[in-house]
């Protein structure tokens, strides 16, 4: 446990280089050669970097271990969830939710918080415990709190994070958005989070759009996911002292696959929800923080499998003084792409301008790593940034 949480501050979302990422594999009894060939294309990304990669395992993994795919790229250490007589779990699916990451920034230390009273965690097949392996392994400090943590409902940007209503309590199926629930949540998120400000994003949604009762009620949450498949902090905007620049996702037809009409009209009804967003988080203030909101399109594949939203905000962001990066999910090896790949290049072809206007070195990664991945993108959504080097 860490001495005083108050000093503890969650790990930014963009706020200098990544040096320890957390991956996972559900699959049983790989060898080391195999998780280089599955995760291949994240340590190729990283290739010019020295980061530690930490892959997280059901089971044992054979064979010679390899340092990396390129000499002096990431350091690659496998950790198995099994040892100590521990059940195998499903490690495959959304890591990012499982654990909040904080930093002291006084002593540098790293504090991992879990939250045992989400059932959506249990439901994903992940271990309840993730953090005791990992705590144990590199020496961090961790702690358990009762209110929601969910990752991919909580982006950092500094001394304030973007959250979503998944984080609070549930009644009936459906997130408690009273007053009184939202208050207690907030204070309880500050605390763990050591943040000073809380910007609730379907609040900023409603308030974009007065005659939102004629919208479904989770139109975040059930068309999109969680917050971080449609917005991405980006860190200060050059030139404009206290102001933060944040990505946040656009469905316009250029970027749809071919679809029926029918088809195209409930894709643009469900997305205006990101116009009210876009808009509102605009005006929006953190302190002397204000937002500069770019928007990022979205590929949305809406043919008769039913429709999709494939996401490039679900991505890893480093601002590291003057340099920047992000590492972007690409589409371009999913099944049943070929008949909509030119309109899947031209998208990801903006996507890029977009970022190299704002100074980002953009790395696209390829693959379908873990379950689903493939389908929306969720590149952030199946990993965890442990450390930055800030």
């Amino acid at each position: 446990m860490p001495k005083s949480t108050e000093q503890y501050r969650l790990l930014s979302d963009w706020e200098g280089r990544i040096t320890h990422l957390l991956l996972s594999t559900g699959s049983q009894n790989l060898t080391h050669a195999d998780v280089h060939n599955y995760f291949g294309n994240v340590f190729r990304a990283f290739a010019d970097r020295s980061p530690l990669i930490t892959v997280l395992s059901p089971s044992p993994v054979a064979g010679k271990r390899q340092n990396s795919d390129n000499s002096g790229g990431p350091n690659v250490r496998i950790v198995d969830l099994s040892e100590g007589g521990r059940s195998r779990p499903d490690t495959s699916r959304w890591l990012q939710d499982q654990i909040a990451v904080t930093k002291n920034s006084s002593t540098d230390r790293l504090c991992l918080t879990n939250c045992l009273a989400d059932p959506a965690m249990a439901t994903a097949g992940m271990p309840p415990h993730l953090s005791v392996p990992l705590a144990a392994r590199y020496g961090y400090d961790r702690r358990t709190v009762e209110h929601k943590i969910t990752g991919g409902e909580i982006l950092c940007g500094g001394d304030y994070v973007f959250c979503g209503n998944d984080l609070l309590p549930t009644e009936n199926g459906r997130a408690r958005t009273n007053r009184e629930t939202r208050t207690a949540t907030t204070e309880a998120l500050r605390e763990t989070l050591g943040v000073k400000h809380i910007v609730w994003i379907d609040e900023l949604m409603r308030r974009g759009h007065h005659g939102y009762d004629g919208l479904r009620r989770s139109a975040i949450k059930d068309d999109f996911g969680h917050i971080d498949m449609i917005i991405t902090p980006g860190g200060p905007v050059k030139g404009k002292p206290g102001t933060h620049l944040v990505f946040v996702a656009q469905v316009c037809g250029e970027f749809c696959a071919p679809a029926q009409k029918e088809s195209l009209s409930e894709v643009f009804s469900r997305a205006r929800v990101l116009d009210f967003i876009a808009k509102e988080l605009a005006q929006t203030r953190c302190g002397d923080i204000c937002f500069e909101v770019e928007r990022l399109p979205m590929f949305v594949d809406a043919r008769a499998k039913g429709v999709q939203f494939k996401s490039f905000n679900n991505g890893l962001v480093e601002v590291d003084g003057t340099e920047r990066r992000v590492y972007l999910p690409d589409y371009v090896e999913n099944p049943g792409m070929e008949g909509c790949m030119e309109t899947y290049l031209r998208t990801r072809e903006v996507v890029h301008k977009v970022y190299t206007s704002h100074g980002f070195d953009v790395r696209f990664i390829a693959g379908h790593f873990p379950a689903n991945l493939g389908d929306r993108g969720a590149l952030r959504c199946a990993s965890k940034v442990l450390d930055r080097a800030i």
